[in-house]
Parts: structure tokens; C-alpha cells; sequence
């Protein structure tokens, strides 16, 4: 039996939803879609990197909820549209506070986009990951001063 919410981590919807996001970042438009309510679903980040072909999606299930679930999409350029290359899931993290600097959750896929370039091997496969980076507040006011 699948747990409440996991359903929405698969699937044609679910992509389709991906590849929107994706869209917005790389609009220069903010992530979140207008049509969904933020107490259903909150895109918490989102960063593309058109050139390199890749992407990751941090979104939150419920934020507000006791039963909170999280997720981490990475994205890839391949046959001429985004598609969900992997990513990982968990409960949401409660509220941390950092002092400086504070690494955790990440995801990781390997990126078979340009498989057919490459030798067949893990050791020289494209990888795409990505990990969470909470700023403390004096980090984070120190960078928005900086140009």
C-alpha cells in the first residue's frame, strides 16, 4: 500500500508538471505555478543550467502537514524536451536553525542522455546530483550585500 502522497512522484502528470517548472526558471518567471496552492504543493527551489543540459526541482508535499514529504527532481535535456532523470524523496526536515552553513538531503541519477557518446561504464557516465544548502541568516545577509 503506498502512502499518501507517493503517487504524485511518478508518472506522465508528474513530468508534465517537471518540465513546466523548468519552463518557468528558465522564463526568468518564479517556479511555483499560479494554479497551485502552496498548502498542497511548494516548490521550494528550482536551478537549471541550460548550457550543461541539466536541472533539479525541491518540492514539499503538504509543508504545512505533520506528514510533510519532500522531493528532489533532477531534470535532463534529452530528445529535444526536459524529462525527470531520478531523484530522491523523504520526510521534510523541521525548522533548523544554521549558524553558518548546513549541507544535507541530496539526489543523485545517472544521466544516460549521452550514453551513446560515452564508453559503457558507471566510472565515466554523466552523473547528475545535487545536494541541499541551508545559509544561516548573517551568511545570507552577507551574500545579498556582496554584487
Amino acid at each position: 500500500m503506498r502512502a499518501r502522497g507517493e503517487a504524485v512522484w511518478t508518472g506522465p502528470r508528474w513530468e508534465t508538471f517537471l518540465r513546466g517548472v523548468v519552463g518557468r526558471v528558465l522564463a526568468g518567471d518564479g517556479p511555483q505555478p499560479w494554479w497551485l496552492p502552496r498548502r498542497v504543493l511548494t516548490v521550494m527551489s528550482a536551478d537549471v543550467d541550460d548550457t550543461a543540459g541539466v536541472g533539479a526541482v525541491w518540492v514539499m508535499w503538504r509543508p504545512a502537514s505533520p506528514r510533510t514529504r519532500e522531493h528532489i527532481a533532477l531534470m535532463e535535456w534529452y530528445g529535444e524536451q526536459w524529462r525527470y532523470a531520478g531523484g530522491g524523496s523523504g520526510s521534510g526536515d523541521g525548522p533548523v536553525e544554521v549558524d553558518v552553513l548546513d549541507v544535507r538531503k541530496g539526489a543523485g541519477a545517472l544521466g544516460l542522455a549521452r550514453g551513446r557518446d560515452l564508453p559503457h561504464s558507471l566510472a565515466t557516465a554523466p552523473w547528475i546530483s545535487c545536494v541541499k544548502v541551508r545559509l544561516g541568516p548573517d551568511t545570507w545577509a552577507r551574500l545579498r550585500e556582496d554584487p
